[in-house]
């Protein structure tokens, strides 16, 4: 998911142990990444401001500042439902 704060860009990188956040000031480095691409992302790692924290997740403290982001794989079409929430998603929707 890609979030717009007004000229600072956001993207929730997931892995199968945790979700970090990405951080950008190039309004081009997130550009044409659709949901469930699979990325390599190169930075630093930074420690967040505490009114920034984000509590709900276990790297809710720090954040990476990418320098270089490279798509491997694109997701080829918007998926009907959400992977977080897809316990939640009818049975039919999520055989599709």
């Amino acid at each position: 998911m890609i979030r717009d704060h007004g000229g600072v860009l956001f993207l929730d990188l997931r892995d199968n142990t945790d979700t970090i956040q990405v951080v950008s000031n190039d309004d081009s480095m997130f550009r044409g990444i659709a949901k469930e691409s699979v990325v390599k992302v190169t930075g630093t790692i930074r420690r967040r401001s505490e009114e920034t924290f984000n509590v709900k997740l276990h790297t809710g403290e720090i954040e990476l500042l990418v320098d270089e982001l490279e798509v491997l794989g694109r997701s080829k079409n918007e998926l009907p439902f959400e992977i977080l929430t897809s316990k939640n998603t009818k049975e039919d929707v999520r055989l599709k």
